[in-house]
């Protein structure tokens, strides 16, 4: 009914790019941890997460379609500090005959304090020309007692039509 199919290898670098492509797919996920929270502060509690926002997302590697496969971390320690670990991704796919704006992506990462007060906002961003880029962003707050985090991820993109401002993507929420 549909004809025989016939997949021949056209050179060996091909088949070598498709080998590539398959050990991409199957290679497990990384994600920080307590040890890596430990590298930041004394860590006695780990929150493992990761968020797809679209164009802004928050995990780490591998980023594959279109998301984070491996995990961030909130490190809450003993003493009352927390701190945030990941990686900031700004994720704008280009297609052929399909010119890319230029994206910004934002995370934005505020602590709150027991008595109820929160710290002033951590802001990082990353910009991309098309396709994916990366930054590692590691936050700890201040010194003193804490009970929640937020983090928020945010879009800015210039187009044909001008800048289209930030643009909220995904907001999470954590307490230990």
């Amino acid at each position: 009914m549909f004809g025989n199919v016939n997949l021949k290898a056209r050179s060996p670098s091909g088949i070598a790019t498709i080998a590539g492509s398959l050990m991409c797919l199957i290679a497990p996920a990384q994600a920080y941890d307590l040890n890596s929270c430990n590298q930041l502060l004394p860590t006695s509690a780990v929150q493992r997460f990761s968020t797809e926002g679209g164009g802004a997302d928050f995990g780490d590697e591998p980023h594959l379609g279109g998301q984070p496969l491996g995990d961030a971390v909130i490190c809450w320690s003993p003493a009352g500090r927390v701190a945030v670990i990941g990686k900031l991704y700004a994720d704008d796919l280009c297609l052929p005959f399909r010119p890319c704006d230029p994206l910004t992506a934002t995370v934005k990462i505020k602590f709150q304090r027991t008595n109820g007060s929160w710290t002033g906002t951590t802001i990082r961003r990353k910009l991309t020309q098309g396709n994916l880029a990366s930054l590692e962003v590691k936050k700890k707050s201040p010194m003193g007692s804490f009970k929640k985090v937020n983090i928020r991820l945010f879009t800015f993109q210039t187009t044909d039509l001008g800048p289209t401002g930030d643009v909220l993507v995904a907001e999470r929420n954590f307490q230990p």
